[in-house]
């Protein structure tokens, strides 16, 4: 269900615009607007339902929320957050006007996470060209296309996150993801490649990063060094061999990539606490 609302009081143009056929998109508009506000026009103290971005094209006005008061004018915007308590205002001398668009789904959160901007620091800049307004403007533009408006209304608001996410970028939070992706590879190429003799040196080839980087991430999100990571999961593997199919130590040994059962033999030894030939008298014995 479509709805739209309009009003002359306090602005030259105004739209609402949400449908309950756009939630299957991982980000969708619930909100787009232009304001040109009247002196003292103001929204809240209350709390938004959904994600949030406004970007001033001229005036003044005051945007209070965490006990703090920010006060912008042309080129700045902030951000609201679902969570928080807001109230902003137009200047009585300088009102301000502005463009907003407001977004929700499974991914809006995440997204905002890939920026600087929260709702802990809400206020950003950027005067360098038009891109905000024209993005901003062909989303509410969009709203009036019919049974169509949903996916355009979704592909404006991709281009203007994209430029968003650009000019803001959490550089911690984005090198954290690329590494915790890069983990993710190399543990599906380990598993992938563990009977073959993974190394270290094929890890590097196949991911394209140095030893020392691989190093680093491995102990950041897996707690260990990949030499180790590759050591345990083969010793794990090796030991499911061992219980269940009752091979030898030297077949157990070449299905886990080890070409030395005497080097295999002193690995396990240091991972399970005693050799391979004991483990596997235990498990017959129990």
């Amino acid at each position: 269900m479509e709805r739209r609302t309009g009003s002359s009081l306090n602005n030259e143009t105004f739209i609402n615009y949400w449908t309950e056929q756009a939630t299957h998109f991982d980000l969708y508009v619930m909100e787009c607007g232009y304001e040109k506000c009247d002196p003292l026009h103001f929204w809240g103290p209350a709390v938004k339902r959904f994600h949030s971005i406004h970007y001033i094209l001229s005036g003044e006005g005051e945007l209070h929320m965490n006990g703090q008061t920010f006060r912008l004018g042309r080129g700045d915007g902030f951000y609201l957050s679902p969570r928080q308590v807001v109230h902003y205002i137009a200047s009585e001398s300088n009102p301000w006007e502005y463009r907003w668009v407001s977004f929700n789904g499974s991914q809006a959160q995440s997204t905002m996470n890939l920026t600087t901007v929260s709702d802990q620091n809400p206020v950003f800049h950027f005067d360098r060209d038009d891109r905000f307004a024209r993005t901003m403007c062909e989303i509410y533009d969009c709203s009036h296309s019919g049974h169509v408006a949903d996916f355009l209304l979704t592909g404006r608001l991709y281009l203007f996150m994209a430029d968003f996410v650009s000019l803001f970028r959490n550089e911690s939070h984005a090198d954290f993801e690329a590494s915790r992706e890069y983990v993710s590879q190399a543990l599906r190429f380990i598993e992938g490649n563990l009977q073959k003799g993974c190394t270290v040196e094929s890890l590097t080839r196949h991911l394209g990063l140095s030893r020392t980087y691989i190093y680093k991430i491995f102990m950041k999100h897996v707690g260990m060094s990949p030499t180790d990571y590759m050591a345990n999961l083969r010793i794990s593997h090796a030991k499911d061999l061992l219980r269940s199919s009752r091979c030898s130590v030297s077949e157990a040994a070449l299905s886990v990539g080890y070409d030395d059962p005497f080097y295999f033999s002193k690995v396990f030894k240091k991972i399970v606490g005693k050799s391979p030939a004991a483990y596997l008298k235990d498990m017959l014995a129990e």
